[in-house]
């Protein structure tokens, strides 16, 4: 059914960014050499870690930062759901 929404990204993070921040291993094509790859380049590539990071923090600073729906603001949580409810 999860494969079926056609989503641009299943990872939290990446949908709320709107892009790819954490690799995603899912479909009917990932193997166990695709998981293995995408988690070591998490664990020994700093760049990647970087970009992660940053990415993490630029969500983290969206997410903080006040959302005004109809005059009234959001928190975090509200404006995590905000983004979210948008996508459908």
């Amino acid at each position: 059914y999860l494969m079926r929404l056609k989503l641009p990204f299943y990872c939290l993070v990446n949908l709320l960014a709107e892009k790819e921040v954490f690799p995603e291993c899912i479909g009917p094509n990932i193997t166990p050499e695709t998981i293995a790859q995408r988690a070591g380049s998490i664990w020994q590539d700093l760049m990647v870690q970087k970009n992660i990071i940053e990415g993490c923090v630029a969500l983290r600073e969206q997410l903080q930062s006040p959302l005004s729906v109809r005059g009234i603001r959001l928190s975090p949580s509200e404006t995590a759901a905000h983004y979210i409810e948008a996508l459908f």
